[in-house]
């Protein structure tokens, strides 16, 4: 999904210079239509409704990075997820018959979704509304006082193992895992040499951290 938005953005990349240099001028397509339309349906709505002043920035939520949380802070997150993976599934068995826990309900959904949800316009709203869903079922149904972190991926890129989420520790998310022998990841949609992640030194279950089995 990364490499295509990559992909996607060298392209776009591409076009904004063809206009600078070649001073092409480019119509206004279907798309393009819809989002005046868009903004225009907007404008309407914020004129009819006041803002919300009873958000500000001292009471607004802040989510933090993974490294920035203390130890307390971390461990009451994977507590809060263990909890959750230890409650019933309430979706009906017909629509997913191997869920068996909330947090499998989670897993589920965007399962389920994928081919929907992804490299398409709602990606952003329907992935910030399931942040929030998943964040609330952690609050209300598990007692956690926290809010949802996040991975900062370009603070770890040079040693992503030994990052505070990977070292394996009690305050980690997991370890690398046992090594498992296999070929390395197929990416279909890249060309050659850049269509394979090379097998790396685990991927194998996870015997360290909070979730090891």
């Amino acid at each position: 999904m990364h490499l295509f938005h990559l992909s996607i953005l060298s392209v776009y990349s591409l076009l904004q210079l063809v206009e600078v240099v070649g001073a092409v001028s480019y119509p206004p397509d279907a798309v393009d239509l819809l989002a005046a339309k868009g903004l225009v349906k907007l404008a309407a709505y914020q004129a009819k409704h006041d803002p919300n002043n009873k958000c500000t920035v001292k009471n607004a939520i802040k989510r933090k990075e993974w490294s920035d949380l203390s130890g307390a802070e971390r461990i009451a997150y994977t507590d809060a997820v263990l909890c959750l993976q230890s409650k019933p599934s309430i979706t009906p068995s017909e629509i997913v018959p191997g869920a068996r826990s909330r947090y499998d309900d989670f897993v589920a959904a965007h399962m389920n979704q994928t081919f929907t949800i992804h490299s398409t316009g709602n990606f952003l709203g329907w992935h910030r509304y399931f942040v929030h869903v998943y964040e609330k079922a952690l609050r209300d149904q598990c007692g956690y006082k926290g809010y949802q972190p996040y991975w900062n991926w370009a603070r770890y890129a040079a040693d992503p193992i030994h990052s505070p989420l990977f070292d394996g520790s009690r305050t980690s998310m997991s370890g690398n895992g046992l090594y498992y022998n296999y070929t390395g990841v197929l990416l279909p949609l890249s060309p050659p040499p850049n269509n394979l992640i090379p097998p790396g030194v685990g991927g194998g279950c996870v015997t360290t951290g909070p979730f090891k089995k």
